[in-house]
């Protein structure tokens, strides 16, 4: 038979290294998840792999495998709660980023080393966190004694900024987060 990618060979251990995810049928991924190599994909460039606790085996790709237990960068784990301080942020999608909004760990940004997944309540799914903008203790009350999601309005004089935007005296906006 052909070899396998990236060098592994068949009954190889390797390690889950990608999002947390579940399975409808009971199945599920974690960061760090071990599991056995049982074959190729048909596809993609990766393995298959019958995950330790699962009945069905997974199709990876390999950025998603290591040999070795993976860790989180800035010293987390998955399961850590997190919360969120930068500023807040709405998707088409419907999923948002708040400014204080607490979240747990789901596992590493694949290709990022700065970064870390994290679902936040109410999200389909988890979001890409650069490490800056997460802390384990709630971020400090904003000045002002402001709060996301509070209406205030303009007070300053007429402005134009660089990307096209305008400041008006007595617009309307919602406050998102600390400036920065």
């Amino acid at each position: 038979p052909p070899p396998l990618p990236g060098g592994f060979a068949l009954d190889d251990t390797v390690y889950f290294s990608g999002n947390s995810q579940a399975f409808t049928s009971g199945d599920r991924l974690e960061f760090g998840l071990r599991g056995t190599v049982v074959g190729p994909t048909r596809a993609a460039e990766g393995l298959t792999v019958l995950f330790d606790g699962n009945k069905g085996t997974v199709q990876v790709v390999l950025n998603q495998l290591s040999r070795e237990p993976p860790q989180l960068p800035g010293g987390y784990n998955v399961g850590d709660h997190v919360y969120f301080s930068g500023r807040s942020e709405f998707f088409d999608d419907g999923d948002k980023l708040v400014h204080g909004q607490r979240g747990v760990v789901t596992g590493r940004v694949v290709g990022e080393d700065g970064e870390v997944a994290v679902k936040f309540p109410g999200n389909t799914e988890s979001i890409d966190c650069y490490l800056s903008e997460l802390s384990p203790d709630r971020p400090p009350p904003l000045p002002g004694g402001y709060s996301v999601g509070e209406q205030v309005y303009y007070t300053g004089g007429a402005e134009k900024k660089k990307n096209g935007d305008r400041l008006v005296y007595g617009a309307r906006a919602v406050v998102a987060g600390p400036a920065g």
